[in-house]
This record gives structure tokens, C-alpha cells and sequence, in this order.
């Protein structure tokens, strides 16, 4: 999570949606272990201030960059590199990204070193498993399972598939870890689901590719959900700001995932008229 560690199991992390949300689940499940957590909101903590604080946040990041570069230097000296090499440096870039919240040195650097490694072995993401395959799409009304407490990915992702994908779709909202899949069903940004991230895609991004869909528009609605999950500055996207502001909106106001999904639907459509 990119947590900074005050005293022994005292942990802080920016008051944000996502970290907040983060230590929830952490709470969770230290609770549910049969412990004892306890979730507090501070602006002032004995013996650290703020910007003491943030020098630690950057100082813990610049070393995941410093050693993500030395990695790609050492895979670049190797030669012969395996394309599966690459996408594991390259989803670790981007965990290192996610929680990179004040723009630690060495950030560039590791980003240009990724970048140079992929351009040498003319790779690129999702390379691996990532095919079309729009006949899958041809069954309709299915049961579309994911997390619950969705956040932008998604909520894009929901739209996509009853505006595009399969109409009749109905959606089930659960927990991850104790969900047993019925027959059927199709698990999307979940662990092990049949759509989720594959290497730095986000899970709107592979229903896109998995089901040819090469509209235009889509894709430009695309850049800004990677930009906002995965956080990696591949796409630039000033649109992103404004669907970050919305879609925190539409969680603070919506406990519920499916009115998140009832209030975000007008949004992406919004969204896709404009760019069309």
C-alpha cells in the first residue's frame, strides 16, 4: 500500500478515497484474523510533522525506483531477455507508481529505463495471452461478477459491457476472497477473473482488446480510466482530472454499488457522445 510506518503496527497513509479505502480492507481483515484494528484520521502526530512525514514517503519510493532501474540495467546487460522478464518489471513500475503519492526522484528515470527495455526487445504490454476474441461476446443476459465498492475502472467497465458488449447483462457485487464463481458467471477485475489487468492494461482496456471494439472514442475514454487506476503517466490525458472529481463524487455520495453505477452510466456516456 506504500504505507509509512510510525511506531511498531502504526501505519499512515494520505487521506485519500483510494488509501482510505485500502486500509479498510486491511482492517477487515486483521478483524476477521480475530485482531484488533483501529482506522483514525490525524493532521497531528507526536515527534512527525507533515513534511517530515512526506521526506519519508519520497525516501521509501525513490529506493523502489532506484532499484527498479537497476533491474532493467542489469536485463539490458543479460541480452535475450524473456518477454515475461519484462512484463514482471514492468507491472512492478507501476505497483511502485500507484503508490508514488509525492512524486518521488527517481520516478522518470525508472520510467524511461522501463520504457528503453521494452522499445530493445520490441515488446509490448499484454503481449502474452492478450487476443481478440469477440465470439465470447456472443452470449447474452450473462452474470458479470466483481468487486464490491467499485471505483472508476469498474464503473467504466459496467458501462461498457451493457452498452457495447451484452445489453442484458446483469451485475453481482461480492467479496473477493470468499467468493465461490457459479456456472456461468464471468468474473471481470478480479483475481484470476476471465478480464482483469494483463501487464500495465487496466481492465477496460483488455475488454476493448478482447473484444476488437477499435472505436475511437472508446479508446480516448480508455486513456483517462488507465490514467486514473493505474496511475503510470503512459497516456496523457487532461480529461482525467475531471472524471477523477466525478467519479470521487459519485463514491462519497453512493455507498451502494449500484446506484455508483446508476449516477457514473450518464457520465461515460457523456463522455463518448463528446468525443465521437
Amino acid at each position: 500500500m506504500g504505507a509509512v510506518a510510525l511506531k511498531k503496527s502504526v501505519y499512515a497513509l494520505p487521506s485519500t478515497l483510494a488509501c482510505r479505502e485500502s486500509f479498510e480492507w486491511l482492517r477487515k481483515e486483521i478483524v476477521d484474523g480475530g485482531a484488533e484494528a483501529v482506522l483514525v484520521e490525524g493532521w497531528v502526530f507526536g515527534g512527525v510533522d507533515d513534511a517530515q512525514l512526506e521526506t519519508r514517503f519520497r525516501d521509501l519510493r525513490a529506493s523502489d525506483f532506484a532499484e527498479i532501474i537497476r533491474a532493467a540495467r542489469k536485463l539490458r546487460q543479460k541480452g535475450g531477455t524473456a518477454v515475461t522478464e519484462i512484463e514482471a518489471l514492468r507491472k512492478r513500475l507501476a505497483v511502485v507508481v500507484a503508490i508514488d503519492f509525492w512524486g518521488a526522484p527517481g520516478r522518470d528515470a525508472a520510467t524511461e529505463a522501463v520504457q528503453s527495455l521494452e522499445a530493445k526487445m520490441a515488446w509490448r504490454p499484454g503481449s502474452l495471452s492478450l487476443k481478440p476474441d469477440p465470439t465470447f461476446f456472443a452470449k447474452q443476459g450473462r452474470i458479470w461478477v466483481t468487486r464490491r465498492h467499485v471505483g472508476v475502472d469498474r464503473m467504466a467497465c459496467t458501462w461498457l459491457i451493457r452498452r457495447f458488449l451484452d445489453p442484458g447483462a446483469k451485475f453481482k457485487f461480492v467479496e473477493e476472497k470468499s467468493y465461490k464463481p457459479g456456472r456461468g458467471e464471468v468474473r471481470f477485475d478480479t483475481f484470476e477473473g476471465e478480464f482483469t489487468h494483463e501487464g500495465d492494461l487496466c481492465t477496460f482496456e483488455v475488454l476493448l482488446l478482447r473484444a476488437a471494439l477499435k472505436d475511437k472514442a472508446l479508446k480516448k475514454i480508455a486513456d483517462s480510466v488507465h490514467e486514473l487506476d493505474v496511475m503510470d503517466g503512459k497516456f496523457p490525458a487532461p480529461e482525467a482530472a475531471g472524471l477523477k472529481a466525478l467519479m470521487a463524487g459519485i463514491e462519497a455520495a453512493h455507498s451502494r454499488d449500484e446506484k455508483r453505477l446508476e449516477h457514473s452510466y450518464p457520465v461515460f456516456e457523456a463522455l463518448y457522445n463528446g468525443f465521437k
